[in-house]
């Protein structure tokens, strides 16, 4: 069990030699891990400068570098720049149907929250 981009990498760092698989639960899965990720500090760069920044990371020639390199979907649609066995692959791309097994989880407003921790708690301490 891995998250997932985890698994698309080391099967581009082995060659594609590893049977490394992902599956999503048949009452479905965060779409979290399906999404790729990033954050620009706001204490070190300019906010123009971090616009420029993640415009350029969603330029489709880039984000398709970037895909092609680690093999794991980026924040941009599918595009002919990305190699075709990653852009074809189910388990990077998912068809409709498996994208919509997906879920997000919301934030929770402070009281919930703390019940939450406080339910949790008592799972895991037995109590």
């Amino acid at each position: 069990m891995s998250f997932a981009g985890l698994v698309f990498f080391q099967r581009h760092a082995t060659g594609g030699g590893a049977d490394l698989r992902q599956g999503v639960a048949g009452r479905g899965a965060d779409l979290q891990q399906q999404v790729d990720a990033g954050a620009v500090c706001h204490h070190r760069l300019p906010v123009a400068a971090a616009h420029q920044l993640i415009n350029y990371l969603l330029d489709p020639r880039v984000a398709a570098r970037n895909t092609n390199f680690v093999s794991y979907a980026n924040g941009d649609l599918p595009s002919q720049f990305i190699d075709k066995s990653i852009r074809d692959d189910p388990t990077i791309y998912p068809d409709a149907a498996t994208m919509a097994k997906f879920y997000t989880i919301i934030a929770h407003d402070q009281k919930t929250q703390r019940l939450i921790n406080r339910l949790w708690t008592r799972i895991k301490t037995g109590e």
